[in-house]
């Protein structure tokens, strides 16, 4: 009789699947109802013109 299983596969006959992941509990978190802390509000940062003096192209 002959396996279901590949011989190159490198499985035996009995091996099963991956069990699926378990979940553990709640993750720590920001808890329901809890006031966030206002995020920091930067200023406008333009940039800098360049200041270059008026050169005439050379023909």
């Amino acid at each position: 009789m002959k396996s279901t299983y590949a011989a190159s596969s490198g499985r035996s006959p009995t091996s099963a699947p991956a069990r699926s992941p378990k979940t553990r509990g709640n993750s720590i978190g920001r808890v329901q109802g809890q006031a966030q802390t206002q995020r920091t509000k930067h200023s406008v940062v333009n940039k800098q013109s360049k200041s270059t003096p008026n050169k005439q192209k050379i023909a």
